[in-house]
């Protein structure tokens, strides 16, 4: 069995509405603002917007970009 990290799996474990929830929720926690996450990951404000609110889907290049 190969060793995925926890990041793949907690990506390929949940749907895309609840990942997006999840997201949103640990970005609040850690306190940064969608626009920090924006910059942090070199995207838009709207692009986090979109994933955030499930209009655009999460993979794990976006989530290893993230976290």
């Amino acid at each position: 069995m190969k060793n995925y990290p926890m990041s793949y799996i907690l990506v390929k474990a949940i749907d895309h509405d609840e990942c997006a929830k999840r997201i949103r929720l640990l970005r609040e926690q850690k306190g940064i603002s969608g626009y920090q996450l924006a910059q942090k990951m070199g995207v838009t404000p709207a692009y986090i917007y979109h994933l955030e609110n499930g209009t655009r889907k999460w993979n794990q290049k976006i989530w290893n970009k993230a976290f």
